[in-house]
């Protein structure tokens, strides 16, 4: 009897062991599978900083879970200690067997509020009836407003023109109701078929939008006019045009502190822009205008 009871007794012994090791199994491979959310507090370019995880990469985003809510981030926004984080766990993650498809996945809620400082597109941030994206590098078409600018942009294509394309580049905590943001206008240079737009890419952004600056540059419908025809009032219908519809979107705009930017004959029209206090640029506030300068500093 004894040697029988002893026996039961062996294998309870052995089960609750088993039941010990599967415990710790599991918990083991469910940290393993979860090393990849990594709670942390993340520092953009710009200093601001938000707490989440690390969920995975789209193209140029990354994406985090936030409260319990997935958003997207440029991880080119990210300072370069984080970038690196970020490189680490996707390698980690490319490692590992490939999640469910999107498709089997429950579908994310369709309104969201993030955190100010993600990126986000949010249908009350518009411009001319389009939508625009906090912390990206908005696109747009513009109108040419006032007779005396059509007739300029005319002038200077020898054709009728009412369109351009402008550029609005916005920080990632951008919210027109909140402060005063400084506002960026950045000019093409003078040589060839330079474009404001490709100037403002070009040299000045990301850093301005880090530095809390909204960028501006806008190029007419037909790109830039032959250099006889490519004068400051030409600049300056395009320019205005733009002021014209931010501060109609935006009232509080028209308190915004304006800087003027261009690279070697850019400079000179900024120049101009930024001086100018007897002609069209006293409607806002010559005063508030600082010289631009060949370099973003």
């Amino acid at each position: 009897m004894r040697t029988l009871a002893g026996t039961r007794q062996g294998k309870r012994t052995t089960k609750i062991a088993r039941v010990f090791r599967f415990c710790a199994l599991a918990v083991f491979a469910w940290a393993c599978a979860n090393r990849d959310l990594q709670a942390r507090v993340w520092i953009t370019v710009s200093g601001q900083t938000f707490e989440g995880d690390f969920v995975r990469q789209e193209g140029d985003n990354g994406i985090f879970k936030v409260k319990g809510r997935e958003y997207l981030f440029p991880i080119s926004q990210l300072r370069v200690a984080d970038r690196l984080f970020v490189g680490r766990l996707v390698y980690e993650q490319n490692k590992a067997p490939s999640p469910p498809s999107s498709s089997a996945l429950p579908t994310a809620p369709a309104a969201i509020s993030p955190p100010p400082v993600l990126a986000q597109t949010s249908p009350d941030l518009k411009l001319n009836g389009q939508i625009l994206k906090a912390g990206d590098q908005n696109e747009i078409d513009a109108t040419i407003t006032g007779s005396a600018a059509l007739k300029t942009v005319k002038d200077a294509y020898g054709k009728p023109s009412t369109k351009a394309k402008m550029l609005l580049a916005l920080p990632n905590d951008f919210d027109p109701m909140q402060r005063n943001w400084p506002l960026l206008i950045v000019s093409a240079t003078t040589d060839g078929a330079g474009s404001s737009i490709g100037s403002a890419r070009a040299n000045y952004l990301p850093d301005a939008t880090g530095k809390g600056y909204v960028v501006l540059a806008i190029d007419g419908e037909f790109g830039k006019p032959p250099s006889e025809q490519d004068s400051t009032d030409f600049r300056w219908a395009l320019v205005s045009s733009a002021l014209d519809a931010i501060n109609k979107e935006w009232p509080k705009s028209k308190a915004w502190p304006i800087a003027t930017a261009g690279v070697s004959g850019g400079a000179g029209y900024a120049s101009h822009d930024a001086s100018s206090e007897t002609g069209p640029c006293d409607r806002y506030a010559a005063g508030r205008l600082r010289l631009g300068s060949g370099r973003f500093s």
